[in-house]
């Protein structure tokens, strides 16, 4: 049973389309970084999905300090559930010292009907697993984040951002969100930037917490989809919290996902999507016909990503002025870069190099011999 009003041959996506590109950039780089450090030396960090397709394939890439550990990727379920989702994606990096962190937590969703007799359905059908109740952006902040991640931290500061929920709505209104609507379904985009604080082996931190909810309500059938998504975390202890900014700030605006990559997962959700649709003829139950259609429609989150990743990192470039862009000959890429800073070098491996010191020369103090300047592009 499909319901009404609700196609998932719609071209708008549910869970879509909001790059961390724009949250990076308009959450957390509203005022200059401040930094102690006079030269700053960054690598660009790979992440790969290593078992998703017959050979490992970079899904995205960023910049961040060159002795920083990075570990992460995309990790596949080895045992397949209809009712979990087949990969996530997640990352952690943290400074050689342990006390500074950035972390991309895995994607959360889950699904709630209004009608307690449907929930009941769910328990006694076995589809119980992703069954919760509704929470907006800041109760995932305090319901999931803080006891499964952050257990103990409290939170500081709340910080809604409206501004983002309607320059997204605006995105995705060109990518049908407005035809979707009017045949039923409601979208609410909910996003926040939570300060929490904890102490840890005698050392008080600060860590910032980023959400994007997406929640679409099926009026038809009380059913309610959520998903939470770009849960960034970023930590420093309190009294170096300012000058470890530009970190997060320069992660953050580098941040690309790998076209090729968002090519072969938007294959694989498109065969999924077949696969279950014809499985869906021989399912006569109505919560397993609701839950398939919700499925569905998450799959098909990835037709449009990459138009929008592009729209967004253009409209990031243009509102964000504490970056500077510098093309690399050796690349023949541009990269964002920390205005702070008055030089950039480059070894053409994806290592940069940004100091304040007019006559510092990387080539000089380090091993490799290979950078070259940068210049700021027109």
């Amino acid at each position: 049973m499909k319901t009404p009003g609700c196609t998932t041959r719609s071209k708008f996506t549910f869970l879509a389309c909001f790059s961390c590109l724009m949250l990076a950039n308009s959450f957390f780089y509203t005022a200059k970084a401040a930094s102690s450090r006079q030269n700053f030396h960054m690598k660009q960090v790979k992440l790969y999905d290593s078992n998703g397709f017959k050979q490992p394939i970079v899904t995205r890439t960023f910049l961040m300090p060159a002795d920083w550990k990075v570990a992460g990727g995309v990790k596949w379920n080895t045992h397949y559930d209809q009712n979990q989702p087949a990969y996530f994606e997640s990352f952690s990096a943290l400074s050689p010292d342990g006390q500074v962190g950035f972390d991309l937590l895995p994607s959360y969703s889950w699904i709630w009907f209004t009608d307690p007799s449907l929930r009941q359905m769910m328990i006694q059908t076995g589809n119980a697993a992703r069954l919760a109740s509704p929470l907006d952006a800041m109760g995932v902040v305090q319901e999931y984040i803080i006891p499964n991640y952050r257990p103990g931290a409290v939170i500081v500061s709340v910080k809604p951002r409206p501004d983002l929920a309607n320059a997204l709505r605006q995105q995705l209104i060109k990518l049908g969100l407005a035809q979707l609507e009017a045949n039923g379904c409601r979208v609410t985009l909910d996003f926040v930037e939570a300060r929490i604080a904890y102490t840890q082996n005698g050392v008080r931190y600060v860590e910032s917490a980023v959400v994007q909810l997406f929640r679409s309500d099926f009026p038809s059938t009380g059913m309610q989809s959520f998903t939470a998504s770009n849960m960034f975390l970023f930590k420093a202890p309190e009294k170096e919290w300012e000058d470890h900014q530009i970190i997060y700030a320069t992660a953050l605006s580098s941040m690309r996902q790998n076209p090729a990559w968002l090519k072969a997962i938007n294959q694989f959700h498109k065969n999924m999507a077949r696969i279950r649709q014809q499985g869906a003829v021989r399912r006569q139950q109505i919560m397993n016909q609701m839950y398939e259609e919700m499925r569905e429609s998450q799959q098909k989150s990835w037709e449009h990503r990459q138009e929008s990743i592009d729209h967004v990192a253009r409209e990031f470039s243009e509102s964000i002025r504490e970056v500077e862009t510098y093309h690399d000959p050796e690349t023949g890429y541009d990269v964002e870069l920390p205005q702070d800073y008055e030089y950039a070098f480059s070894n053409g491996l994806g290592d940069y190099i940004i100091t304040n010191d007019p006559l510092y020369n990387p080539n000089q103090d380090l091993l490799e011999s290979n950078w070259h300047p940068l210049q700021a592009a027109p």
